[in-house]
């Protein structure tokens, strides 16, 4: 295992990815956080690093719909969702742009 993968930070990590069960629960825990994550393939030890605003419809298409990042998607049909596992490595809140604000104030 290398250091950067010894050293992540955890604040949950899960296993057993190939299970439908398990999926939904991760995606219900973590329904409309925003967070970064990590990915990583218990085989090899490479890893993929990924944030989104909403953590639940990430791990959806990643995990279910298997509509991300093609690469991502072969290399779990090569060594099975089995042997991958997502660690939440930090939440973070969403702050709105200036432009953003304004337009919404002045709505």
């Amino acid at each position: 295992m290398n250091n950067f993968i010894k050293n992540l930070p955890r604040l949950f990590e899960y296993t057993n990815l190939h299970l439908l069960n398990n999926i939904k629960s991760i995606v219900a825990a973590h329904k409309g956080i925003a967070g970064v994550y990590v990915i990583i393939n218990n085989i090899t030890g490479a890893a993929y690093v990924g944030s989104s605003i909403n953590l639940d419809l990430r791990i959806n298409h990643h995990f279910i719909y298997h509509s991300t990042n093609e690469h991502l998607q072969n290399v779990f049909s090569l060594y099975g969702l089995n042997n991958f596992t997502l660690v939440i490595v930090e939440f973070y809140e969403i702050n709105l742009g200036s432009r953003e604000r304004c337009s919404i104030i002045g709505y």
